[in-house]
């Protein structure tokens, strides 16, 4: 909603409030997809090493700070100023979408069964279409009855709320990230037994390259999250 509703009052607000010209609205607008198609792949193997947790609760964040770097884009006094401000801002779109995008998807497929991995990301861009649909009329009406700075500081909330509550309540599902945590700071004997025992409980179906083969990985996995989403 933040993202779909803040982008829908960029085209007037960079021109009418910002100051700048139509050739350079669309070369600024260009930052974010030409930015994502790097931020997408490195993102997804970040996502295969840390886990799909901290990628949605940055993403969410950086959508925030989108918005909230975009409402100060008037502050400075030369449209030099104002241009690095936004160019700023849609870098920090790039990066928090393509997180968002590459962590929500891979979760997806982490936690869902077979017979329902397209039924939850068809509800998945069903989320986003509503977004898409309240978010530019919402925000519209905030900027139009009150100002764009504060239209935008709602937009950062919301995505800061969103990513508040994902840090404190979203499962991790991929196990090697898991695996990877506990080994950094799992000191304990304790934690050193856990990591000995679900390594050799994993070693008794290793693949032929030496690896629990996806369908062992995930399926402790699955059955954790799966059950707090009722899957």
């Amino acid at each position: 909603m933040t993202v779909l509703g803040v982008g829908g009052l960029l085209p007037i607000y960079l021109v009418a409030r910002v100051g700048v010209s139509t050739f350079l609205m669309g070369a600024l607008l260009t930052i974010n997809p030409i930015c994502q198609v790097v931020f997408m792949y490195v993102l997804g193997r970040v996502s295969d090493i840390m886990g799909r947790k901290p990628l949605i609760v940055g993403g969410a964040f950086g959508s925030g700070l989108y918005a909230a770097v975009l409402s100060m884009a008037t502050v400075p006094t030369s449209i030099v100023g104002r241009v690095a401000v936004v160019a700023i801002g849609f870098l920090l779109l790039a990066g928090g979408f393509s997180a968002l995008m590459t962590g929500t998807i891979a979760f997806i497929g982490d936690i869902a069964p077979e017979e329902r991995e397209s039924e939850l990301i068809g509800f998945r861009q069903t989320a986003r279409g509503l977004g898409g649909a309240i978010g530019p009329s919402v925000l519209g009406a905030i900027a139009t009855v009150m100002s764009y700075s504060v239209a935008f500081a709602v937009g950062s909330l919301l995505s800061f709320v969103a990513a508040a509550i994902v840090a404190y309540h979203l499962i991790e599902s991929h196990p090697s990230a898991e695996l990877d945590a506990s080994q950094r700071f799992g000191n304990s004997r304790d934690k050193r037994m856990e990591t000995h025992i679900v390594t050799q409980a994993a070693a008794q179906q290793t693949g032929d390259d030496g690896c629990p083969p996806p369908s062992v990985r995930h399926q402790t996995a699955r059955g954790r999250v799966g059950s707090r989403l009722g899957l």
